[in-house]
């Protein structure tokens, strides 16, 4: 069986999508199943995959740039579906030329095809755009990528909150729900595990400094909370907003936050993994997020995390984490909470959380749902078309 994976751009600039679409195609080629992966994206460059995992990438051109589109991007596609004999296509992501390019061809070569969204339909997406960014996605939306998809087209959800988005956007699709999960083994390549570092007193956010992100949030609910002078904010994470990261950065100023809260820009590796685990809990304060796959590598690293109940993590609080809606009093709240924590009250809780993970979100029973959701379709279209 081969499962091709389309996604508009498959480097560290794609963040969360470029997480799961790698991890997932790995886990398949580790566990030697019979399925092959291939990847076709959008650019020049590519994170680094497992030796079994072919990468095939797609030039934009100049003109084209801004929806990753060429002229010859559906020849391309077509000759890779062609080349490798491809039995089920998975496009990750909604908005770009390479998901709809696919898709269209997937239509015309009658292939099974699932498409994860990737919270890309949230409606807080929506209702952020401007007027005229949010009319014209409906239009593309509606007139034309809806028009390329068939009945037999499987949406997948990672979340509850968005199977029930998307049941009431597309209420003839066919869904399916998987979590975003994550490897255990590879977080403890480190020698450093949670039990062995004492956390310091620092609240950590990691990820990209965005509004959806809620990390203006974070900083008003930081200085309300009025922890003391040893607490620290630690901000890690590429900045994908200029003109947000400036009224952030502002806003600090203007707090009186300098000395305590710390941007650090983008962190990869080991380097990541130490400054999770040296930290006292992670904080994800999103509006909008499908899991968050920096909940689950916190709680790998025995680190608990703060998230909101729009993560679609429901059961976080049964694993030693804190589920808050994201507003500022209640994010507060719970900063105050966790630095009451003792020590082993803080050990516990990150015990717990990695226990949960292990138990609901780890590759391992995450990784044989879609190995069963491939086979099932690949072999229900064989069936039909005998």
């Amino acid at each position: 069986m081969n499962i091709l994976f389309v996604t508009e751009d498959h480097t560290t600039e794609n963040y969360g999508v470029t997480t799961v679409v790698s991890q997932l195609a790995n886990e398949i080629a580790d566990r030697n199943n019979g399925m092959e992966v291939i990847i076709a994206a959008i650019g020049e460059d590519s994170v680094e995959q497992h030796k079994s995992v072919k990468v095939e990438l797609i030039s934009s051109a100049r003109v084209g740039a801004f929806w990753g589109w060429s002229p010859a991007l559906m020849a391309r596609l077509n000759d890779i579906v062609t080349d490798h004999d491809i039995n089920l296509i998975h496009i990750h992501g909604i908005w770009m030329a390479a998901q709809l390019h696919a898709l269209l061809i997937a239509k015309k070569k009658k292939i099974p095809c699932i498409i994860s969204a990737h919270g890309m339909l949230e409606m807080w997406h929506w209702d952020q755009q401007s007027l005229f960014n949010k009319y014209k996605k409906k239009i593309y939306f509606k007139l034309i990528f809806q028009h390329a998809i068939t009945e037999s087209t499987v949406f997948h959800a990672i979340t509850p909150i968005e199977k029930e988005n998307l049941s009431k956007l597309l209420p003839k699709q066919k869904l399916v729900m998987i979590p975003n999960a994550i490897g255990l083994e590879k977080e403890h390549a480190s020698e450093n595990t949670g039990e062995k570092i004492v956390p310091e007193k620092i609240f950590l956010f990691l990820g990209r400094l965005h509004a959806v992100k809620g990390v203006s949030l974070l900083i008003n609910a930081f200085y309300k909370a009025n922890l003391g002078s040893a607490w620290r904010l630690v901000i890690t994470g590429p900045e994908s907003d200029a003109q947000y990261v400036e009224k952030i950065k502002t806003d600090v100023l203007n707090l009186g936050l300098s000395d305590r809260v710390e941007f650090t820009g983008p962190v990869f590796g080991i380097r990541k993994l130490e400054l999770i685990r040296k930290s006292w809990a992670m904080v994800t304060p999103s509006y909008s997020e499908t899991v968050g796959m920096v909940n689950l590598e916190a709680a790998v690293c025995k680190v608990p995390s703060i998230t909101t109940f729009e993560t679609g993590l429901w059961d976080w609080e049964e694993g030693g984490g804190i589920l808050i809606h994201p507003n500022v009093d209640e994010l507060t709240d719970s900063l105050l909470k966790a630095s009451r924590w003792s020590l082993a009250d803080r050990l516990e809780y990150g015990n717990k959380s990695y226990q949960l993970v292990a138990n609901k979100y780890s590759c391992d029973i995450v990784v044989p749902k879609w190995e069963a959701l491939y086979s099932s379709l690949i072999t229900d279209h064989a069936i039909l078309n005998n």
